[in-house]
């Protein structure tokens, strides 16, 4: 492995992509932000995101890199995992044991391609999935990224595509990663 490995900018119009970090720290800019992340850390770059990565050569990165086509997750923007509101770098923690399993079970079964190896795969690669998803569903967003003006809109869009259904508050705002309450207190203003 060349411990001073980059990729420069690059897109992906067709798929998401999920970096774990199993060891190593690296720099990477994601949109138009640079992110520096080590060990436990997942990178997600939504479909069509411009990104670039760069290892740290004192500490090399060792990376899984997954790409996801097709990917439609209820409550997110078609080809997306995370929500624009939250931050594309987060720390496994808890996690990191299991997303590091998937992922490079992953591999492992790609790389054999013993009999029924794309159906091993396709299980490994939802509870992926759900983990980010888990993850994700853990964090609250930076107050700076999110305003009420932008919450509000997507508020109003998500009641405008379901009007036709009766949809609890807390189904709201799990779907768009808020707390009820929060929610409520959007809705007032």
């Amino acid at each position: 492995m060349n411990p001073t490995w980059s990729f420069p900018p690059h897109k992906h119009d067709d798929l998401c992509e999920i970096i774990y970090i199993s060891e190593g720290e690296g720099l990477f800019t994601i949109g138009n932000r640079t992110y520096k992340a080590t060990q436990g850390d997942i990178l997600i770059y939504n479909q069509g995101v411009l990104h670039e990565e760069q290892s740290n050569p004192a500490h090399p990165l060792k990376t899984y890199f997954c790409g996801i086509g097709n990917l439609a997750v209820e409550g997110v923007e078609q080809g997306s995992l995370v929500p624009n509101h939250l931050e594309p770098v987060i720390h496994a923690g808890s996690y990191s044991y299991l997303v590091e399993n998937y992922i490079s079970a992953i591999f492992e079964e790609l790389k054999s391609q013993v009999l029924g190896y794309e159906t091993v795969s396709q299980y490994n690669l939802v509870s992926l999935i759900v983990s980010v998803i888990r993850i994700l569903n853990t964090q609250t967003p930076p107050v700076q990224s999110v305003s009420s003006g932008t919450l509000g809109y997507r508020i109003k869009e998500y009641i405008d595509k379901n009007y036709t259904k009766d949809i609890p508050l807390n189904e709201i705002a799990n779907r768009l990663y808020i707390s009820p309450h929060y929610l409520s207190h959007i809705l007032k203003e």
